[in-house]
């Protein structure tokens, strides 16, 4: 669920409803908005529990997230979540970034030649795997003479 904070609460009121909300057995997620503040409460619910909480100075409403994905849906977060991968890369705004790269490392000189290829063809970000998942575990035969 997602406490929605009263428009022109303090600190303190916003303070409070978090401490009642540990209080309760739940884990609170206080995210400050430019507009509002909301709280995303995460655990088990009952409706005594709610009450006490849509009882409280300064709760303006509790809203139900039915998804599972309660932290990353826009009912708690209006705004997209922003990830800087490096100075000027930027994941989740309006640029496509693209990521590319081996599926498995086999060398250093191999992950370099496909970094160059990747940055000819515009992705900005170099990724590679250091293990390769086969159809089954027992698959794997060891790496012999070149694993010594």
């Amino acid at each position: 669920m997602v406490i929605i904070v009263r428009s022109g609460s303090d600190t303190t009121t916003v303070e409070n409803i978090i401490h009642r909300v540990s209080e309760l057995g739940f884990t609170p997620h206080p995210i400050y908005g430019v507009e509002k503040t909301v709280i995303a409460v995460i655990g088990e619910k009952t409706q005594e529990k709610i009450a006490v909480l849509e009882s409280m100075p300064g709760v303006e409403r509790i809203v139900p997230i039915l998804q599972p994905f309660k932290l990353a849906g826009k009912e708690v977060k209006v705004e997209p979540t922003l990830v800087e991968v490096r100075a000027g890369v930027v994941i989740g705004g309006n640029e496509v970034v693209v990521m590319a790269g081996p599926c498995a490392l086999e060398s250093r000189e191999q992950f370099l030649r496909i970094g160059r290829y990747v940055r000819a063809a515009g992705a900005k970000v170099l990724r590679g795997g250091v293990f390769k998942p086969r159809t089954s575990p027992h698959d794997f035969q060891g790496l012999r003479e070149e694993g010594h």
